[in-house]
């Protein structure tokens, strides 16, 4: 590391700054693998407990939580969140998803969910997706959206329960509408190219 403010001679004078206390109770089949964004000196992240938390970096102090479970059941990506810069009329927000196939947006200065955006803010990903499956199957995102410009990029966990598995195809969300902007078929269906390699019946 190029860091220099840590040293071998000073390393043994650190102390903690501050701790937060999230109220969840850890554990489970899922580890806890978020990284924190910072901006501005506020730091935002989810918790195993479904909520997504900002504090004052410095100080540790909460100044809003979200719970997930105000708005849809699950919980968040276990790998943590997306911060999108916004347009002029939007202003920045965080960008979530959830192990239920969900997207959602929070305004960062206040943690209230953007309601314009899907379904009472709650956008649903399995829509067109994942319909031959039914209204219970899992749709599971476990790591945050890329943002390039207005899109959010991302691709679930594929299924693994033989033939017909859950696709893993990589789409592009506009955040701005709601809308599919693309969707990459990572096994070609029929008339696409490459169509085949995977058996005549893999697409499915």
């Amino acid at each position: 590391s190029t860091l220099k403010q840590i040293t071998p001679g000073n390393v043994s004078k650190l102390k903690r700054a501050w701790t937060y206390d999230t109220g969840d109770v850890s554990g489970g089949f899922r580890p806890w693998e978020v990284t924190p964004l910072v901006l501005d000196g506020v730091m935002y992240f989810n918790t195993t407990g479904a909520k997504i938390v900002a504090l004052d970096a410095d100080k540790g102090t909460e100044i809003w939580a979200f719970e997930l479970k105000t708005v849809t059941p699950g919980r968040f990506s276990t790998r943590g969140i997306s911060y999108w810069p916004g347009t002029a009329a939007t202003g920045p927000r965080i960008v979530a998803t959830t192990s239920t196939g969900m997207m959602l947006q929070l305004d960062m200065k206040t943690g209230q969910l953007v309601k314009g955006f899907g379904k009472d803010g709650v956008l649903n990903l399995k829509a067109g997706v994942a319909d031959q499956f039914g209204a219970t199957a899992g749709y599971n995102l476990e790591a945050p959206p890329a943002i390039y410009k207005n899109l959010a990029i991302f691709a679930p966990a594929s299924g693994e329960q033989g033939r017909y598995g859950m696709p893993g195809d990589p789409r592009a969300i506009d955040l701005v509408t709601g809308e599919q902007v693309w969707r990459f078929h990572s096994v070609p269906q029929p008339g696409e190219p490459n169509f085949g390699t995977w058996g005549p019946d893999g697409w499915q």
